[in-house]
C-alpha cells in the first residue's frame, strides 16, 4: 500500500527544507509559530498523499520505480576461459 504514495518522498523533502529553513528564520527576530509551523506540515504531507492518489504512476512505471535491489544475473556465473587470468 506504501507503493501508491510515490509523492511522499517529494512531501517528506520539502517538510525537512521547511523545517531548515524554519530553524535559520528562528535564529533571527522573526518567529514561526507552532501551529503554523504544524499546518505548513500537514498540508505538504496531504497533498503529496491526495496527489498520489489523484495521480497514480503508470504501469509501466511501477517496476521501475520499486525499491527493490536490482540483481544482476552475471554475479551469479562461474567463470569461463575468458576470464581466467593469463
Amino acid at each position: 500500500m506504501i507503493d501508491r504514495f510515490h509523492y511522499l518522498k517529494v512531501g517528506l523533502g520539502l517538510v525537512l527544507i521547511f523545517i531548515g529553513v524554519k530553524m535559520g528564520v528562528d535564529f533571527t527576530l522573526y518567529k514561526v509559530e507552532t501551529k503554523v509551523s504544524l499546518g505548513v506540515i500537514a498540508a505538504i504531507l496531504g497533498v503529496s498523499i491526495v496527489t498520489s492518489i489523484v495521480r497514480p504512476l503508470p504501469r509501466s512505471m511501477e517496476h521501475a520505480s520499486s525499491d527493490a535491489p536490482a540483481t544482476d544475473s552475471t554475479a551469479a556465473q562461474e567463470p569461463t576461459e575468458s576470464d581466467a587470468p593469463h
